[in-house]
């Protein structure tokens, strides 16, 4: 009965549906606000300014942002991109969105130290911003540190 139950939370409410579907739904917002409203509390969010992207992608590691359920946002003068590792993690799919502005919450936290990268945590808070690229290992720390993520290692995944 329970697991009756539980087919029809998750087909009836969204928040219960995987990280796959919520990806496939952001993909169809028209702004970064409403696919990051479809992505809280599946996915983590690094906010990317496209002139340090090219140096990002290269220090992260497909298989650590698979396994943190990770997706980049980068945005700039060609708008906004959603982009995560197919989870044989050789891919990288990315979607660009209609609206090609950045949310204002999240430019004033970056201009705020003239910083170019964002960590948004799956429960939509803020978590740390940086002037430049970041390190797979400084970020896999700042995120294995989170209280979500702790449950999710313990849960194995």
């Amino acid at each position: 009965m329970w697991k009756f139950c539980a087919a029809v939370l998750i087909a009836l409410w969204p928040g219960f549906a995987g990280a796959e579907d919520s990806f496939e739904r952001a993909a169809q917002a028209p702004s970064l606000d409403e696919a990051a409203d479809i992505l809280q509390w599946s996915y983590r969010l690094l906010v990317v300014d496209d002139r340090v992207l090219s140096d990002q992608l290269e220090s992260l590691d497909p298989d650590d942002l698979i396994e943190r359920d990770l997706i980049i946002v980068a945005f700039g003068h060609e708008g906004i991109t959603l982009a995560r590792f197919a989870p044989e993690g050789d891919t990288l799919d990315a979607i660009a969105l209609d609206d090609p502005s950045l949310p204002s919450g999240y430019s004033r936290a970056l201009a705020d130290k003239n910083h170019r990268v964002l960590l948004i945590g799956k429960d939509g808070d803020f978590k740390k911003t940086w002037p430049g690229p970041v390190g797979q290992a400084e970020l896999n720390a700042i995120i294995d540190a989170m209280p979500m993520r702790a449950r999710e290692m313990r849960r194995g995944g």
